[in-house]
């Protein structure tokens, strides 16, 4: 809780976009198919790092 919080205040203070991503995995094997060790195509932090990257202003460097 207190680090969606911290990301958060972060946001807001900074006024930038701050993305959190999280697996919730109740064992190894639930990691390592949501991260892509079986199939790159199922990389859920690949998916969150896209997810931020649509949304972000073209031309902010």
């Amino acid at each position: 809780r207190e680090c969606c919080a911290g990301l958060m205040r972060v946001g807001l203070d900074e006024d930038v976009h701050v993305a959190l991503g999280v697996l919730t995995c109740g064992n190894r094997a639930q990691a390592e198919d949501r991260c892509g060790v079986r199939s790159p195509e199922r990389n859920k932090g690949r998916e969150a790092a896209n997810a931020i990257l649509r949304i972000l202003p073209a031309d902010s460097d």
